[in-house]
């Protein structure tokens, strides 16, 4: 009777032990060898699709790595999947018998791996997770250990197993609210009001910059950790010259010399006084030339044509009334015809002939405006008075003048 009960309780046990055994099994993942989109990227796509393989293998984590080791590249083309797409890549991971596939990319840019990864639901026939424009620094992709950890904390991101935390950069200067937050290089976002929370950054070191205008960029090593929030205080520095005085940058300003703007100035004036003076000489030549064909038709001596005025060009006269044809006489119409052909052509460069002095008269203003301080102030002013000293900015003053017979203001702009 002592035996029967004996064996009768291993039975149970034995149920109890593989029931149990059973309820804790693990998933079943698959890491397919990373594609290489670059042929230098081909060792460190090896050595890094090794690294995921034996996190998963490490038997850590919540799923269980089984193989046999497969490329996605022969995955793909053996079951013709040009896309990817879920309902493609799941037939591989079930005839591998996993219930996840993880897979992915590597490229490489400029002194930076980038590396995408896609976590695939199998059973759903759904994309799980992505990661993409993960870097690895060339640099790093030569330490096994850099490498090892950058392929731990890929695997715990993708499988949700707690490798990411969260940064909160905040700027402690009140100017500066606006700017760009960068991780490895990788832009993160914007400050809004001199800060920004990044979240899903993986644990471990990062270089964080922060680039302001008006600042000189800030550039700091730091250190995340998984589930935490790190909160990094950032104080910039204004960018100024160093010199005998405190120096307000107007424009862009260094020691020993400055940005000249009335040069560009200058030039524009020059353009334009250019273009003006063409328009206007070509459109008084075309004027005489329409005078000169009137004047075949009235009559007159060449040497002393018709002059197009007012009295012509805005009369309100219709042209068949101010050259009208007569019955029967073809020379004498077709002397008007060429003559109200000669008025419209002087009436309508008489306007642009305006038009051409109008734009040289402009440029010339702005020349001659500029001219001192495009090409006589430089030469003028010693290097030290550029550098020492505090650079104004430019300033407008009004000031009123009131006398027993009226008033009147003064303008003054300081430069």
């Amino acid at each position: 009777m002592t035996r029967l009960l004996s064996k009768t309780c291993l039975v149970i046990f034995a149920f109890i032990a593989l029931g149990f055994g059973t309820a804790i099994a693990k998933p079943k993942i698959a890491v397919l060898g990373l594609e290489v989109q670059d042929p230098s990227a081909t060792t460190v796509g090896k050595d890094l699709t090794d690294a995921l393989r034996n996190q998963a293998r490490s038997g850590t984590g919540k799923y269980e790595l089984i193989g046999p080791d497969k490329e996605l590249v022969d995955e793909k083309l053996m079951n013709s999947c040009d896309n990817e797409l879920p309902a493609c890549m799941s037939p591989i991971g079930t005839s591998i018998g996993a219930s996840r596939l993880l897979y992915g990319r590597i490229r490489l840019v400029q002194n930076n791996f980038i590396v995408d990864l896609v976590l695939l639901n199998v059973n759903d026939k759904a994309k799980e997770k992505t990661l993409a424009n993960q870097r690895l620094a060339t640099s790093d992709a030569t330490d096994s250990v850099k490498l090892g950890t950058f392929a731990r904390n890929l695997y715990k991101a993708m499988t949700n197993e707690s490798s990411t935390g969260t940064l909160i950069v905040e700027v402690t200067n009140k100017d500066a609210d606006r700017g760009a937050v960068k991780i490895d290089g990788d832009e993160k976002g914007f400050l809004n009001s001199g800060r920004l929370p990044i979240q899903n950054v993986l644990d471990g070191k990062h270089t964080l910059t922060v680039d302001v205008g008006g600042f000189q960029p800030f550039t700091k090593e730091v250190t995340v950790v998984a589930n935490e929030r790190i909160t990094v205080s950032v104080t910039l520095t204004p960018e100024s010259t160093t010199g005998g005085g405190s120096i307000e940058k107007f424009g862009t300003e260094s020691q020993g010399s400055h940005t000249n703007y009335w040069k560009p100035m200058f030039v524009t004036g020059a353009i334009v006084t250019a273009i003006g003076g063409s328009v206007w000489l070509y459109a008084y030549r075309e004027v005489l030339d329409g005078q000169s064909r009137i004047t075949q038709f009235d009559g007159r001596d060449p040497a002393h044509p018709v002059e197009v005025d007012e009295s012509y060009c805005d009369s309100g006269k219709k042209l068949s009334e101010v050259f009208p044809d007569k019955p029967n006489d073809d020379v004498f119409n077709a002397a008007a015809s060429e003559s109200r052909a000669g008025l419209v052509q002087a009436c309508k460069n008489r306007r642009y002939t305006k038009y051409g002095i109008a734009a040289t008269a402009i440029g010339g203003v702005i020349m001659l405006g500029t001219f001192y301080s495009a090409w006589l102030r430089d030469s003028a002013e010693s290097p030290s008075k550029r550098v020492s000293g505090r650079v104004k900015k430019p300033s407008l003053v009004v000031t009123p003048v009131l006398t027993p017979t009226g008033g009147f203001a003064t303008l003054r702009i300081d430069w």
